[in-house]
Formats: C-alpha cells, structure tokens, sequence
C-alpha cells in the first residue's frame, strides 16, 4: 500500500514539473468548446484508513453542440480493496459499475459564470459487490462562479437520491466505503487559486442535507453482514452491511483540498485530501484525466 503511494506520488510530482497551461475548475481536460465528438479516459481512486482503497477507470463519450450545451455517456469500471482490519471485509472486487448520462449546460458572463449539470445512472452494476444501488439514481449540479484575479470563488448546489453512486468524469469524485439510497442536497462553497505557472489549488466546504427515509449500502461488508460492535462516529457501513434509518443516518459535513495540474491541456492531475466531520474520517484521493481526441488530433497535427 505505502509502495502504491509514493509511485503515485513520485509519477505525480514529474507530471508537475512536466506540466503546462492549467485548466478551469472542470475535472476532465479543458479544450471542450469545440463542437463534435469528444473520447475521454478518467483514472481516479480513493484511500481511507477505515474504508480500503477504490479505483476506478471512467471512460466517456461526450458530443458538444457549441460552447454552451453538451452531453456525456459512458461507463466505469471499479477495482476495490478494502480494509484488512476485519475477516467480515468482502475480498478485493472487480467490475462494471452504472453506465451514466448527463447534460452540461454552461452560461458564461462578466456578472457570473453558470453551470447546470443534470445526470442520471442506470443499474448495470453488481449490487453485491457495492458497485450499484440497483436502482436508478440522478443529481442535478448547479454551480456559480466568478473570477477575481488570481482567486475563482465558487457556490455548489446538487439535490439528488442517494450519495456516491453516479461516476460523472466532470465532476471529483471521492470513493467513499458505502453509498446511499434516500432525498439529499449537496452544497459546497469554496475557491479555485492559481498559484503559478501550471499550479492550481482548489478549497472548499461541504454539507449534506438529508431528508426522509434513507439506507446505507456498505461497500466493504459481505451482503447480510451485521455485527455486534458498537458504531463509532456514525460508521454505520463499517458494521452493517444494510442500514436504514432517518435523515441524521447520512447527514454530513467537511472540506476538501486538491492540487491541480495539467500537461500540454491534454491531461488533468489532480491530488487532494477529504476530511468527513460527521464520519471523523480522512480520505486521499487522486484522478487523471485523458482527452483522448485532442491527443491524437495534436499528434496528427490538426
């Protein structure tokens, strides 16, 4: 595991030092004001002390009608380890997750920048293996922006049914130990910073608020696992593999901070870290994103 991390960390710090123009806040590549097709690759992972290790590779097809309107599909496949601490722990999985779509539709003005992102994922996904709620599930992201200098201040709002259950390659994504099934909305306020050259660091608040019945789907239990141990700082996924409960069952808060940087506007890094209050729980993270078709129409010289 440790080995795991300094590769990724020694292969990161090249990518840096190797980097270009940095892009906007988006998590994929810049570059998608073009019209016409667009063929991304996103390699993105987690790391928690109590909830293993996530990957996954996102691949996605993406058209854009202009610089205002574009839409996404594609799928993920995961590639889970969790935690040694327990024999209940499920073993290391492999497999497809829930094939996605979603909207983008981008406004932008000297007043603000507005983005609205409605997606939706469908249950292709193994249920057993925490890959997919078996259900279809959607969010609808909503943000605002707007650039001083150096400094991009920014306000999220993202009401959907259930938390970490669609794998949109816009947005970050931070592979937590369950997902859930239950009303929420998301809000997160926070800050895009260039620092120079090819340096950007992105930090920001959050918080989770639920309402109505709700159901925690771990992603580290064998199904119909349930223990006699007692749950410590709402851990409920880390004893049960199903539990249901009212709206405090997934009510959260925390911050976020990432790195960012880009190569040639061909490849987005990112390398952040998620403190979880409600969960008292801190989680790596990491993603590289690929744009596929401007790499081989620079490469061709188009």
């Amino acid at each position: 595991m440790k080995a795991r991390a300094v590769s990724f960390l020694f292969c990161f710090a090249i990518g840096l030092c190797l980097a270009g123009p940095l892009a906007a806040q988006d998590t994929l590549p810049a570059g998608r004001v073009r019209g016409g097709l667009n063929l991304y690759e996103k390699f993105e992972g987690s790391s928690s002390p109590g909830g293993g290790t996530a990957f996954d590779m996102n691949t996605s097809l993406g058209y854009d009608f202009g610089s205002h309107l574009g839409a996404d599909v594609g799928v993920p496949v995961y590639f889970t380890t969790p935690p040694p601490a327990s024999k209940l722990l499920a073993s290391q999985a492999t497999g497809l997750g829930d094939a996605y779509l979603d909207l983008r539709f981008k406004i932008r003005n000297p007043l603000l920048d507005f983005t609205s992102m409605p997606s939706a994922s469908f249950p292709t996904g193994s249920v057993s293996k925490g890959f997919s709620t078996g259900q279809i599930n959607f969010n609808w992201d909503n943000e605002v922006e707007h650039t001083f200098g150096r400094f991009t201040p920014f306000l999220d709002g993202d009401p959907g049914n259930g938390l970490n259950n669609i794998t949109n390659p816009h947005t970050r994504v931070i592979r937590r130990s369950f997902v859930t099934i239950g009303n929420e909305v998301q809000f997160t306020g926070g800050s895009d910073v260039d620092l120079f050259g090819p340096f950007s660091v992105d930090v920001d608040a959050y918080d989770v608020t639920p309402w109505g019945p709700q159901e925690i789907l771990s992603r580290i239990l064998k199904k119909g696992t349930v223990t006699v141990k007692g749950v410590k700082h709402n851990r409920y996924y880390a004893v049960n593999a199903l539990t249901k409960g009212g709206a405090n069952l997934v009510r959260d808060n925390g911050y976020d901070a990432a790195l960012d940087a880009t190569l040639k506007r061909f490849v987005l890094l990112e390398l952040g870290y998620d403190y979880s209050v409600h969960y008292a729980s801190g989680t790596v993270f990491f993603s590289a994103a690929f744009n596929v078709s401007q790499m081989f129409s620079h490469s061709l010289g188009r």
